[in-house]
């Protein structure tokens, strides 16, 4: 996929969000991989509207499939018992119908994410702005369900 293409796919999901009263930004992109900037959302995921970061990237994969990455930081700073939230990842990515969920960790910090990745087509018309914006969506549905959960895993 051409870099024009995700230009043109995000600018089309950014007016969507807006739309919804979402804020965006853009990130410098991680080169490598990765075709463009990353569009950086904060989803709202309780009533009170609790913002969860969320970012959206699209890499290439092999000659004939890019992905669409959705990346989400529901918990910035996990508190000390990480043992119990490993397990409780384990019994929720059983009950989770769309991505997953993990402990991302660097020196003596630790997050917890959520994931999804999705296949584009190159054949395809290449716009990915509606596809994109139906999971961001769906992933928002899953995790408003389970924020609650997560947030007895927040460092106080």
């Amino acid at each position: 996929m051409d870099l024009n293409t995700v230009h043109h796919s995000f600018a089309k999901l950014e007016d969507m969000l807006h739309e919804l009263g979402i804020e965006t930004a853009y990130m410098e992109g991680i080169s490598g991989p990765q075709i463009g900037d990353t569009l950086r959302i904060l989803l709202p995921v309780t009533d009170e509207g609790h913002p969860v970061l969320t970012e959206v990237m699209v890499t290439e994969f092999t000659d004939d499939l890019d992905l669409l990455h959705i990346y989400s930081t529901l918990i910035v700073r996990c508190g000390d018992d990480i043992a119990e939230l490993s397990q409780k990842l384990s019994e929720w990515n059983i009950l989770c119908p769309l991505g997953a969920y993990g402990i991302y960790e660097e020196d003596d910090v630790r997050q917890l994410f959520h994931k999804y990745t999705f296949p584009l087509d190159r054949d395809g018309t290449g716009d990915f702005s509606e596809q994109a914006m139906l999971l961001i969506e769906l992933i928002h549905g899953v995790l408003s369900e389970q924020y609650p959960l997560f947030e007895a895993y927040a460092a106080h």
